[in-house]
């Protein structure tokens, strides 16, 4: 208070004026020292928090005291920069709207200047986060499912976008990145794969976002990728085959873009004869010698691998026919002779046996089925119905797979020239006996129960006789060949019920007699 102009005044009159006014002047002063201004708290709350980017928000101060309203000014402030003064209301509150702030965690706070009679006070911190605009991403595919090769063509599409985004769109199979793109002005993003592997592929796309915009991953996508197809043909070594010889079928599987790999397996109707692997040259290959006698209508199936699909041959028919007694080209060498048969009992059942003599040493061979050698007698050549004096039998035996033709598998050992037989003719004869399937051995020779034919021949001028007796024989010719002279030696065979023989003079390369 500006005392001068009062203390210019003269007189009783001044002085009277100027006591009243100190008076006063220190009654106010007792009074106001006696009543301090009232003490107030003041609050802040958000309208929205979080809040988006371009979001309104409305700060509300609230200022609180006892004992009457506050008035005066509320100070809005960002950290240390203030952003609004706003006077406060009747109520106690002051309003700030604003929708400005930036991307980030705000420390917003409200301070009320106080009046006359009550204090100033200010708000605890108030943390207000506000966020980038939030997307949405889903991934779309060309072709789904995609043949084997071809291009797929992955679209990844961002919604929820205010204004233009910028950013990359990265596209994973699982943790494996299949590549990234930048986002178009629409929105969209696109790669083109060729390189997917047969089989179901979980595609994800994500969005990284920028500094307007949040980053988003989409649903997954199951790209499947068909396998290639493949064809499978099969083929045997021999059609029609005998009973009893091993067929080598070979399954050929192709795909395009590559080799398969993997099993085959090959079946006759509904039983599995065996399995192959596919070589590199997509062939597999299955020996089998247990089928049966007839038509057999044989699949190969392939199980396919984890590019190419599987697949079944056709059916392919098989004929196995019943083993005939067939007689191969026999050598006749100077001490040797090798006479092979392959005969078949009256039940169908093939069977074969080789019966070696070389150097007067008989070497039985096992080809398959139920026959042994029986008996080998030295016969005289006047009583070629008796055995000579000299005997040798052979043990009864029946051959098993086991028993292989090499030098220690020579039963019986003689030698022909210390039997005495007239003017140097020998005379050796054996038998092919059945093995009855009700017994463990061999059962004795019965003359009425087989046909027989007898085989002589001159050899080195007659000085080797030969008598081959082979049994169940039903018909036609048994032919010996001289290989070295490339010659037929002797063709024998049954004339009535009378055997005989027959000299050939003529040379031929090739011999083929069979017996039905």
């Amino acid at each position: 208070m500006n005392l001068k102009p009062i203390l210019r005044l003269r007189g009783p009159a001044s002085t009277s004026f100027y006591f009243a006014l100190c008076v006063a002047v220190l009654l106010t002063g007792s009074a106001n020292a006696q009543n301090p201004l009232s003490v107030t708290t003041t609050s802040i709350a958000s309208s929205a928090n979080p809040a988006t980017l371009e979001q309104p928000i409305t700060f509300t101060a609230s200022v609180a005291a006892s004992g009457g309203t506050p008035t005066g000014m509320v100070v809005f402030k960002d950290g240390s920069d203030t952003f609004g003064t706003v006077p406060l209301q009747a109520d106690g509150s002051a309003k700030l709207a604003i929708s400005t702030l930036a991307v980030a965690n705000h420390v917003i706070t409200a301070a009320y200047s106080g009046d006359a009679e009550f204090a100033g006070s200010l708000s605890a911190p108030l943390t207000q986060v506000v966020d980038k605009f939030a997307t949405v991403i889903a991934v779309a595919s060309s072709a789904n499912p995609a043949p084997p090769g071809q291009p797929v063509v992955l679209t990844a599409t961002v919604k929820g976008l205010n204004g233009t985004a910028t950013g990359t769109v990265t596209f994973n199979v699982g943790s494996d990145a299949l590549g990234t793109s930048a986002l178009a002005a629409d929105g969209s993003a696109k790669i083109s794969l060729s390189r997917l592997s047969a089989g179901s592929h979980a595609v994800v796309a994500s969005f990284g976002g920028d500094a307007r915009h949040g980053g988003s991953t989409s649903p997954v996508l199951i790209q499947v990728v068909d396998k290639s197809a493949t064809t499978t043909t099969l083929a045997s070594s021999a059609n029609p085959a005998t009973v009893g010889h091993s067929v080598t079928f070979t399954a050929r599987v192709a795909g395009a873009g590559g080799t398969p790999t993997g099993t085959v397996t090959l079946k006759d109707g509904a039983n599995i004869l065996g399995f192959g692997f596919l070589l590199a040259d997509g062939t597999a290959k299955v020996a089998v010698s247990t089928l049966a006698s007839g038509l057999h209508a044989v699949t190969a199936a392939y199980e396919g691998d984890g590019t190419f699909a599987p697949s079944v041959s056709a059916s392919y028919e098989q004929m196995l026919e019943p083993a005939s007694v067939s007689y191969q080209p026999v050598a006749i060498l100077i001490a040797t002779i090798i006479v092979a048969a392959l005969l078949v009992l009256s039940r169908g059942v093939a069977l074969a046996v080789v019966a070696r003599i070389f150097r007067w040493l008989l070497r039985p061979v096992w080809l398959g089925g139920r026959y042994a050698l029986r008996f080998l007698r030295i016969l005289s050549r006047r009583r070629p119905q008796r055995p000579a004096d000299a005997f040798l039998g052979l043990s009864v035996q029946t051959l098993s797979q086991a028993f292989t033709e090499t030098e220690n598998a020579i039963k019986e050992d003689f030698d022909p020239s210390s039997i005495p037989i007239d003017r140097h003719r020998r005379l050796v004869c054996f038998w092919l006996h059945p093995v009855p399937q009700n017994k463990g051995g061999l059962a004795a020779p019965n003359d009425g129960d087989y046909e027989k034919t007898q085989a002589a021949a001159d050899f080195k001028k007659a000085e080797s006789f030969f008598n081959i007796d082979v049994q169940p024989l039903k018909t036609n010719a048994l032919n010996l060949y001289d290989d070295v002279h490339n010659a037929f030696i002797v063709k024998l065979f049954k004339d009535s019920d009378k055997p005989c023989f027959h000299v050939l003079s003529e040379f031929r390369k090739t011999i083929n007699s069979n017996v039905t």
